[in-house]
């Protein structure tokens, strides 16, 4: 079971989620995976004259989880 089906899990338990009100989840998920993508992409910026192989190894993982990259 994946982390997001817990999660609506947990919420339907507590009669906080109802049924058809996933995308409420799942764009709220997406929101906060695109924060984080972006938040990783500054600090490879940041560390890229430095470090370049490990700016690509973190802009790489950025797109991977990055829902408006895929």
């Amino acid at each position: 079971m994946s982390a997001r089906d817990e999660f609506i899990d947990v919420l339907r338990s507590r009669n906080m989620l109802k049924p058809g009100e996933e995308w409420v989840i799942d764009a709220n998920l997406a929101r906060y995976a695109h924060e984080l993508a972006e938040k990783i992409r500054a600090e490879a910026q940041a560390d890229k004259a430095a470090r370049p192989k490990h700016h690509r190894g973190m802009t790489d993982a950025a797109d991977l989880i990055d829902p408006e990259v895929r």
